[in-house]
């Protein structure tokens, strides 16, 4: 018997204590929960609605290629955003863009043109950054302490949505935004109690006893503890 198979049947049995909600019936509105399998959930969508959940503030690194004459540089772009507040760390040095030394170099020919100001500075025209003083052909880890996730899910049947928290830091803000870019639900902490996730079955949710708020939803949103 497979695990959801298990699931259904206990909340199918355990009907006396479960409420039923139509999932045209939409919750007054959304919020939030945890479940054991480290997932944040958001209920109170529409059917398959499409939403974004944004985590900021998410430590993420990339490695970059050293050029022929022995820097890289390190740009701005959607995916890795870097502007002059953005706090970077190279090296085991950590800075912010905005107060490194100003200075312009190139590369022809494998040869290198300009005198770097130090080995990490930035251009003054750009929040590009250079790490320079390196060797030619290598590679640099540069690690990103600001930036933003973001990730697009869609609700089930029933207005519910999923999203796993696993391996971000309790003090982890995370938004939820619609499509027209309304914020949802906002929360800070990952740290709340852990509860069986409701079941949704055929277009109608199956919510167990301990499920937040049971048995008036009205009286939401539970907020991240």
């Amino acid at each position: 018997m497979t695990y959801q198979l298990l699931q259904r049947l206990i909340y199918i049995l355990s009907a006396a204590t479960l409420l039923l909600l139509g999932c045209e019936s939409a919750l007054a509105s959304p919020f939030a929960f945890f479940t054991p399998a480290e997932k944040l959930g958001l209920t109170g969508l529409e059917p398959y609605q499409v939403i974004e959940v944004v985590f900021q503030g998410v430590p993420r690194q990339r490695k970059l290629s050293v050029n022929a004459c022995g820097y890289a540089a390190v740009t701005n772009s959607a995916a890795w955003p870097l502007t002059y507040s953005s706090t970077i760390t190279v090296g085991g040095t950590t800075t912010a863009v905005g107060v490194l030394p100003v200075g312009q170099i190139s590369c022809k020919n494998g040869q290198l043109q300009g005198t770097p100001p130090a080995v990490l500075f930035r251009s003054g025209e750009s929040p590009t950054v250079y790490v320079a003083n390196q060797v030619p052909y290598s590679s640099v880890t540069v690690a990103y302490h600001d930036l933003s996730l973001r990730k697009q899910l869609k609700a089930n049947a029933c207005g519910v949505v999923y999203v796993s928290v696993a391996g971000y830091p309790q003090t982890q803000t995370v938004s939820f935004f619609n499509a027209a870019g309304v914020s949802l639900f906002y929360g800070s902490g990952l740290g709340g109690a852990r509860v069986p996730a409701p079941l949704c079955n055929n277009g109608v949710l199956y919510v167990p006893p301990q499920f937040p708020g049971y048995p008036n939803f009205n009286a939401g949103p539970v907020e991240f503890q």
